[in-house]
């Protein structure tokens, strides 16, 4: 096999994590709380680690429903900041067999 210059045989075996349910970080945008996707992780405090160097936040609050996990990030005086969002998995639900 060839080198292809990637550090590893095959490029698709980097381990590099696509698609799933990911934390996503929303930065406000004047208009919209969940407005300019900032960034994606598969870890929850990676999440928190990027939205505080990239948005600055002072405080958060963390909500959980059977569809998503929020975590509501605000300024000092509760001014809204952003965002964090990961949809959860719907489990339970069992296909028609007919």
């Amino acid at each position: 096999m060839e080198d292809s210059g990637w550090g590893a045989r095959d490029p698709h075996s980097v381990g590099i994590f696509i698609g799933g349910k990911m934390w996503k970080v929303y930065k406000y945008n004047g208009r919209f709380i969940q407005g300019d996707l900032s960034s994606k992780h598969s870890s929850e405090s990676a999440a928190v680690k990027a939205a505080k160097k990239a948005i600055g936040f002072k405080k958060k609050k963390r909500e959980k429903s059977k569809e998503e996990i929020v975590i509501w990030l605000d300024g000092d005086d509760g001014d809204p900041m952003g965002i964090i969002v990961k949809k959860q998995k719907k489990g339970g639900e069992k296909a028609s067999t007919g």
